[in-house]
């Protein structure tokens, strides 16, 4: 099961946890078909900083949940 797999299995187990794909790339066409079925994910891609991760998963840094 990869990545997607798992983050649509802990949705319907867990509807509104909040997951985000992290990765070198998505490409644009497997996000466009994610959201045609009703999945929003955040994406993060890599390499990137502790900031970065935190800013995805907590807020930025005014406290503001990102969407």
């Amino acid at each position: 099961m990869g990545g997607v797999e798992a983050a649509i299995k802990l949705l319907e187990i867990c509807p509104g946890t909040k997951s985000v794909l992290v990765t070198e790339s998505v490409p644009p066409e497997t996000l466009e078909q994610l959201a045609a079925q009703g999945y929003h994910f955040e994406m993060l891609p890599a390499p990137f900083s502790r900031e970065e991760l935190h800013a995805v998963v907590f807020g930025d840094d005014q406290g503001e949940v990102l969407k």
